[in-house]
């Protein structure tokens, strides 16, 4: 799945967009010993699903890894979680980057670009193979409103789809995203509209 934030006249106002995928596949530390050693092991090994978390002070939601499984994947440590056994690692990503995490903060930057097109992407691909949905809450979403020009209609739309039935929705010069924009490609599933103006509150799925 690829989420691109593009503008046209120009560049993005800073967005934040919370990342989360519905499904979750639960990992757990796991080491063997060798059973003639069990009597004289000093140490226990300790099993924990991958949950999500909140971390603190900012109630900032993350997945609960150890500390080394957190720095190797380049999150940010925070919080404790299993009993202390772990920590919620938080998972921050900018432009032209990719996730694998189940949780994911996406922050656009705020540039004074205005002669080019500005593109921002992120790709997320899902951690496992039991992952169906995937699931945009926007923290922050302020970019520019649809173009208020020439209010015709110049299609209709029907179940997000482009139709000439009588029953769609009309499409108007003023409804579109001309100038910026944020949109999802999902190959082989369901995508949702693309969207532009104030979406603070609001979520999206693919």
């Amino acid at each position: 799945i690829l989420i691109t934030m593009t503008a046209n006249k120009r560049a993005l106002v800073s967005s934040l967009l919370l990342i989360k995928i519905i499904l979750l596949r639960h990992l757990s530390i796991s080491t063997k010993i060798n059973p003639s050693e069990r009597a004289f092991s000093l140490f226990e090994v300790v099993r924990f699903p991958n949950d999500p978390c909140i971390s603190d002070p900012n109630d900032t939601d993350g997945t609960c890894y150890t500390i080394n499984e957190c720095q190797q994947k380049k999150g940010m440590p925070g919080s404790s979680c299993a009993s202390g056994f772990g920590v919620c690692c938080i998972f921050r990503h900018g432009c032209d980057s990719l996730s694998t995490e189940n949780i994911t903060y996406f922050t656009s930057p705020q540039t004074n670009n205005v002669k080019e097109p500005n593109i921002c992407r992120l790709q997320i691909c899902p951690c496992g193979a039991n992952i169906c949905q995937l699931r945009l809450d926007f923290i922050s979403f302020a970019i520019l409103p649809p173009d208020n020009g020439n209010s015709g209609v110049i299609g209709r739309i029907l179940n997000g789809a482009p139709t000439s039935k009588a029953n769609g929705l009309e499409v108007t010069s003023s409804t579109r995203c001309n100038s910026e924009s944020f949109s999802v490609s999902n190959p082989g599933g369901t995508t949702p509209p693309v969207i532009c103006g104030m979406n603070d509150g609001y979520h999206s799925e693919a």
